[in-house]
């Protein structure tokens, strides 16, 4: 797509109330853009399968004021060639490619983040320099190519983090991503918070409440999670946690039962309904008991004695190790719905089911918002 397309595009959107593209949309497991029903959960292809071999789980971003899908590419048979992918939402064609100075690990996309600078009309990305084997801000401008470096990330020890958060809050201008830290054989993952404009670090954070995921949501000017807590019975329930980046703060807004596994960074918002959209496998027990013993499992095959939380942030954290910790526990891949939760009733309003087995789900999903119109 030409730069005067693109123009008209941008148009149409100050023209109308609403793009022409709002809907959810995701991108498959063969790597082809989709528009999902919110009713029934089933996909409609918009694209045919990218020409790229391989995708990370949850490593995608949304320009929503011109409905372009971004996310990163890789092409392991090309020794591992990473870029930046731009598809259209409207055409499902391909209108952006910018190569990425970054290395894939043995799990694909994990170590690398993406978010859109919905300022600067941008790209955020983070991943593994192979030049110095730094990891590395950068900040892309699709359509040009041009990419500028923001910032050396300090403090990584090796540990890339399976499914790592990775959103961008307008409201203060920063970036913020997962990291983990192995503190003297401690395991930590905390969110580093990151300058938008200059790549400045601005801040490290713990994360008490065990976030996973968060998106914000414009119209309360924050930043809206799913996190995690401990049960009586020695299992997780999952929660809905607001962030507020200006002062660090994390607030436990709920809880939201039988949905304790779900896929990382796959989350989004639907700001007119005002659905939190994410992709969950609903357990059959309220108390997640079922959960609790597969957490024990694991916590003993890493030889610690680590609480079923510590056990659920080692078993992201140490990314590598993740089949072999599924492969000790028996686990089976479930099916995953795609859970719509009412920021205004505080309750799952429609789940449909989206994959009968999880790797069959959008490895990412995206609600495209209308934009309103300049004034």
């Amino acid at each position: 797509m030409s730069m005067q397309a693109l123009v008209v595009l941008a148009l149409l959107v100050v023209a109308a109330s609403a793009a022409p593209w709002t809907s959810l949309y995701g991108m498959s497991s063969t790597v082809a853009l989709e528009a999902i029903s919110t009713t029934t959960g089933q996909p409609v292809e918009v694209s045919s399968s990218l020409p790229y071999e391989a995708q990370g789980q949850g490593l995608a971003t949304l320009d929503e004021e011109l409905g372009i899908y971004y996310i990163i590419g890789t092409n392991v048979s090309a020794s591992n060639a990473v870029k930046l992918v731009g598809v259209s939402v409207a055409t499902g064609n391909v209108v952006a490619e910018t190569p990425l100075p970054f290395q894939s690990s043995e799990l694909i996309g994990v170590g690398q983040y993406l978010a859109y600078d919905s300022i600067r009309g941008a790209v955020l990305a983070v991943g593994q320099d192979f030049t110095t084997n730094e990891y590395i801000l950068v900040r892309v401008a699709p359509i040009t190519h041009k990419m500028t470096r923001l910032a050396v990330i300090p403090d990584v020890h090796m540990l890339d983090v399976l499914g790592g958060c990775a959103v961008y809050d307008p409201s203060v201008d920063t970036f913020w991503i997962q990291l983990a830290l192995n503190v003297t054989g401690d395991i930590q993952i905390k969110f580093y918070g990151f300058s938008a404009g200059d790549g400045q670090l601005s801040n490290i954070i713990d994360n008490p409440e065990f976030v996973e995921a968060m998106v914000y949501d414009p119209n309360a000017s924050r930043l809206v999670g799913l996190g995690a807590e401990e049960t009586k019975t020695g299992g997780l329930q999952r929660t809905l946690v607001y962030f507020d980046s200006a002062t660090d703060q994390f607030t436990v807004a709920g809880t939201i039962p039988e949905y304790q596994n779900v896929m990382s960074d796959v989350l989004t918002i639907d700001v007119a309904s005002r659905h939190l959209i994410f992709l969950a496998h609903k357990s059959n027990s309220s108390s997640f008991d079922d959960g609790a013993a597969e957490l024990r499992a694991i916590a003993e095959a890493y030889n610690r004695e680590y609480t079923p939380i510590q056990s659920h942030i080692v078993r992201k954290a140490r990314a590598a190790a993740a089949r072999a910790a599924n492969e000790l526990t028996g686990t089976t891949l479930p099916s995953m719905d795609l859970v719509q939760y009412s920021l205004h009733a505080m309750k799952v309003m429609a789940a449909p089911q989206a994959c009968a087995h999880f790797p069959q789900c959008p490895w990412s999903i995206k609600f495209a918002n209308p934009q309103s119109p300049s004034p």
